[in-house]
């Protein structure tokens, strides 16, 4: 509840004399929630920002429900595949029977390259860019499809001098996908396989789109996790976040 852009928007949203609701955790957005009387839904604090998506998604979701702005959601599914995720990457499920803890070691080291597509996937794509940012404390880049295969592809190419095995691609899938996209996503993986380059694939599970999408996050969360314990640091802390915030606390 004390981060600039939300309260930004919260300010913003008032000058448009739009419907509010906030969902926080306290802070500022609380005590202004409370201030101009806007219903305020509070969410368990103490727990990283990126924790929290299941906290900070569902009570939104179900708010746009009981306003009749979406359907009702599938929730029934959520919880069984969320449930069986957890399932095959709980940390007492050993190495070779661990997808999660497999990628991470096949990921030790490199730079992932998390590719989605535009308007399905790319937010899953993101997510994970920024899990291995902030969980695994290495550096990552997203793209998606179809405007990766408008530039990035060329990179492939291995035309230059850059040592492509230093990256590791990781497409996020979808059994939903158009043909066109999957030609587009198999033709870009043969391209890769040509410079002896690994890529993995990370693919959405379950019917309804909510579980199709946090299932690849959910999964994709824990990959960054065990990455972060490869690579011997702690995933929770965010020094760098942290000395940025203290700087900008200065002007």
């Amino acid at each position: 509840g004390n981060t600039e852009e939300a309260l930004s928007a919260y300010e913003e949203c008032k000058k448009r004399r739009s419907f509010l609701i906030s969902i926080c955790s306290g802070g500022k957005l609380k005590d202004l929630s409370k201030q101009d009387e806007v219903p305020c839904l509070i969410v368990p604090s103490g727990m990283p920002p990126r924790t929290t998506i299941g906290y900070l998604s569902i009570p939104m979701l179900k708010v746009l429900e009981r306003l009749k702005w979406i359907e009702p959601q599938n929730y029934d599914e959520l919880l069984q595949v969320l449930g069986e995720v957890r399932k095959r990457c709980y940390p007492q499920v050993p190495l070779s029977k661990n997808p999660a803890k497999s990628l991470a070691q096949e990921l030790l080291g490199k730079i992932p390259l998390v590719y989605g597509v535009e308007g399905k996937t790319d937010v899953i794509a993101h997510r994970l860019k920024t899990q291995f940012n902030e969980n695994s404390k290495i550096l990552a880049f997203w793209d998606v499809f179809p405007e990766l295969n408008h530039n990035e592809i060329v990179g492939w190419g291995g035309e230059g001098r850059t040592d492509l095995t230093r990256f590791y691609p990781i497409f996020i899938r979808d059994h939903r996908e158009e043909e066109r996209i999957k030609k587009r996503i198999e033709v870009t993986q043969s391209i890769i396989k040509k410079r002896k380059v690994k890529w993995a694939e990370i693919w959405t599970e379950g019917k309804d789109k909510l579980t199709r999408v946090l299932s690849a996050i959910y999964m994709g969360d824990w990959v960054s996790f065990y990455l972060a314990i490869a690579e011997e640091v702690d995933p929770t802390p965010v020094k760098m976040i942290d000395f940025l915030k203290k700087e900008l606390s200065k002007i």
